[in-house]
């Protein structure tokens, strides 16, 4: 049987995982500047058919011809054949990731309304319509990016790591920061969540990035945990995109 290779490639690190009749194997994590290292032994096979990047990151021309040698590699963008209208103003700008994050939460609610965020980098937050129309969404610093921004500009604030356990109330400089950023963060999220049900009625909230974990217990409302999302829409976006590609 043929395999396809998904490659999520983010500002720190890559996740890659074989899709096999449709169905996501285990994720395999490397750092992404070893990108080109770690994913060319795996299409040097022939039963690989397809590979699919979704990448933060710019790709080499050089490193995707080597990998392109052994196996048809797609990049996902807003020219690629998707299973969702963009009504996105600048859809060459838009972050790879977050289309991929929406195909997976098309595929998992289909005809429904869903916002999804990505606890990330940065966060980021795309509302998809009716399973059909992606309107865009916005975007602001993740948790880390917090933490060092705090540090960076100005002269006395420490640099603090996240703290998963963090109550609400700092009583610290320590856990001042890491309130603010943990915290800070989890409102903004149940203040845009309210702010999206407000403006578009009901919708699922889609949950996913590597700083998920923090939230999980912090919004107050039902959600949807998915730590292979982008993974997911990778291979719904490669499936669409061949079956449809003329």
């Amino acid at each position: 049987m043929f395999r396809d290779l998904l490659v999520d490639v983010g500002n720190t690190n890559a996740k890659v995982a074989w899709m096999e009749g449709g169905a996501i194997g285990p994720v395999t994590r490397f750092a992404s500047a070893l990108l080109v290292e770690n994913v060319l032994p795996m299409v040097m096979d022939d039963s690989v058919r397809y590979a699919i990047f979704s990448s933060t990151r710019h790709l080499s021309s050089e490193a995707m011809r080597s990998i392109n040698e052994h196996v048809e590699v797609y990049t996902v963008s807003a020219t690629l054949q998707l299973p969702f209208t963009v009504n996105y103003k600048t859809p060459h700008t838009v972050g790879p990731d977050r289309l991929c994050a929406v195909a997976a939460a098309q595929q998992i609610f289909p005809n429904e309304s869903s916002l999804v965020i990505d606890a990330g980098t940065c966060i980021t937050y795309d509302l998809i319509r009716k399973g059909q129309f992606y309107d865009g969404g916005n975007i602001s610093p993740g948790i880390h990016m917090r933490l060092k921004a705090m540090n960076t500009f100005t002269d006395a604030l420490p640099m603090v790591e996240a703290d998963r356990e963090i109550k609400f109330h700092g009583d610290s400089t320590k856990t001042a920061l890491q309130v603010g950023a943990i915290w800070g963060a989890a409102l903004e999220m149940r203040g845009f969540i309210q702010e999206y049900r407000e403006r578009h009625g009901e919708l699922n909230i889609v949950l996913t990035g590597g700083d998920a974990p923090y939230f999980v217990n912090r919004l107050k409302t039902e959600i949807f945990v998915s730590p292979k999302l982008v993974l997911q829409g990778l291979g719904t976006i490669l499936q669409h995109h061949v079956g449809n590609a003329v």
